[in-house]
């Protein structure tokens, strides 16, 4: 069971990551621009959830590494 739930952790680690790369990409390739009322127009939102995503994936790398551990002293 440990060996499943740590391919599952591992898996959303991954992807998250993934994600995060993705949507950082995107923000970054989307720009950012003023408009005529002196706006700031900006894809705001991909930058949050690559954040979000990243931090997700960390948190998940650290929760496996606890397992992975935990799994070796037994």
């Amino acid at each position: 069971m440990n060996s499943k739930l740590l391919r599952s952790i591992n898996l959303l680690g991954t992807l998250s990551l993934l994600a995060a790369v993705g949507l950082g990409a995107y923000y970054l390739l989307a720009g950012s621009s003023v408009d005529e009322t002196g706006l700031l127009v900006e894809e705001f939102w991909a930058l949050g959830l690559a954040w979000i995503f990243f931090i997700t994936a960390m948190s998940s790398a650290m929760v496996s590494a606890v397992l992975m551990v935990r799994s070796r002293r037994k």
